[in-house]
C-alpha cells in the first residue's frame, strides 16, 4: 500500500532532518512512536499483596545463606540481566529474524513497546493479532490521523506511526484466524486457532530482514499447541517448513506490577541491591539453582517457555 501524504510529508522535512545526522537514529525516530493519552501508571511497590510473601520468604532465606552462596546467586543473576538498551542492541546484531514478542494487551505494555522497546529494532515486517480487514481498519484510522487506535483495547496507533515514520513503505500483517478459517475448523473439527495463525504468518513471511510478531503472550509461549511450538518444529500443513533465514526466539514483555510472581521477583532484585530500569533476562537456565526454585511460579511462567523475559518499569535506579 502507498501512503502519499506520508511520502510527501517525509520529503518536506528531509533537508532539516539531514541536519541531525549526527544523532543515533534511536532519538531520531522516538518522537513518532510517543503514544498519547495514557493513564498514568500505579507506581506502588507492593500491589499483589498475596504473592508478597515469597519476595520476603526469599530475602529471608537468602540472608541465611552463607556469602560465598550468596555472591554465587548476585552473580548468575547479573550474568543473565542486562539493561534493555543493551538487551536490543546485541538483538540487531545477532542473526535472529523472527521475534515473537509475546505481550499483555494494555496501554502501559503499549506505551513500554513504543519508547523503549520497538525504536531500537528494525524490522521488515510486523504481524499482528489482526485479520487482513480488521488491520485495514486500523490503517485507514492510522492515515485519517486519529490519536486512539485500539487493537485488542490498546492503542497500537505509536507503534504502526512509528514503523511508517522511519519507512512509508514498512508492511504490517493482520495473521489472525480469519471469519472463513474458524468456519473451516468448526465445519471439518481439525486444526486449531494457532495453527491457522501460524498458516497466515507462513503466507506473509519477509525472507529479506526479520519479521517481530506482536501477540498475547500465550500464542509465544514455547509449549504444545501454541505458535512459537509450530514455528520451531513446523507445520504438517506447510511441509514441516520453519521460517528461514536465521534464528527465531521468543520474549515475554511484562510490566513489573502486572502479576504477583514478577512483582515478587523484582521486590527481592531491588532489596538485595540489583535495583535496575527496565531490563531484560536472557539464557535463564544459566540462573543459580536457588533462584529457579525460590520463584519457581515465575520460571515456569517466563524462564520455561521463554528464551527471554523482559520486564519494563516506569522508575528506578542503575544497578
Amino acid at each position: 500500500m502507498r501512503r502519499p501524504l506520508l511520502k510527501l510529508i517525509l520529503a518536506a522535512l528531509a533537508w532539516p532532518l539531514s541536519l541531525l545526522v549526527a544523532i543515533p537514529i534511536y532519538e531520531v525516530v522516538l518522537d513518532y512512536f510517543t503514544p498519547v493519552g495514557r493513564q498514568p501508571p500505579n507506581l506502588e511497590r507492593i500491589q499483589h499483596k498475596l504473592h508478597h510473601p515469597v519476595a520476603i520468604h526469599a530475602l529471608e532465606q537468602f540472608a541465611k545463606l552463607p556469602p560465598v552462596e550468596q555472591g554465587e546467586i548476585k552473580a548468575s543473576l547479573k550474568a543473565v540481566i542486562a539493561d534493555v538498551e543493551v538487551w536490543t542492541q546485541r538483538l540487531q546484531v545477532s542473526n535472529t529474524w523472527t521475534l515473537c514478542i509475546g505481550e499483555q494487551h494494555d496501554e502501559h505494555t503499549r506505551y513500554f513497546l513504543a519508547t523503549e522497546l520497538l525504536p531500537r529494532l528494525t524490522p521488515q515486517a510486523m504481524m499482528l493479532e489482526t485479520t487482513p480487514d480488521g488491520l485495514a481498519e486500523m490503517e485507514k484510522m492510522i492515515l485519517n490521523g486519529d490519536a486512539h487506535v485500539p487493537l485488542l483495547k490498546a492503542d497500537i496507533s505509536a507503534i504502526m506511526r512509528g514503523y511508517w515514520a522511519r519507512d512509508p513503505d514498512f508492511k504490517y500483517f493482520g495473521i489472525e484466524e480469519t471469519a472463513e478459517q474458524k468456519k473451516i475448523r468448526d465445519k471439518t473439527r481439525k486444526g486449531s486457532r494457532d495453527q491457522n495463525i501460524t498458516k497466515n504468518f507462513f503466507a506473509n513471511y519477509r525472507t529479506d530482514g526479520r519479521n517481530i510478531i506482536l501477540l498475547g503472550a500465550l500464542h509465544c509461549r514455547n509449549y504444545p499447541g501454541w505458535l512459537y511450538r509450530y514455528l520451531e518444529i513446523g507445520l504438517p500443513e506447510t511441509g514441516g517448513g520453519k521460517p528461514v533465514g536465521g534464528d527465531l526466539i521468543n520474549v515475554r514483555v511484562i510490566g513489573e506490577h502486572q502479576d504477583g510472581p514478577v512483582e515478587a521477583f523484582v521486590y527481592f532484585l531491588d532489596e538485595i541491591g540489583l535495583k535496575s530500569k527496565s531490563f531484560a533476562i536472557a539464557e535463564a537456565h544459566k540462573l543459580h539453582p536457588w533462584v529457579w526454585e525460590t520463584f519457581a511460579l515465575f520460571a515456569d511462567q517466563s524462564f520455561r517457555p521463554y528464551k527471554n523475559t523482559i520486564v519494563f518499569r516506569f522508575e528506578g535506579g542503575e544497578r
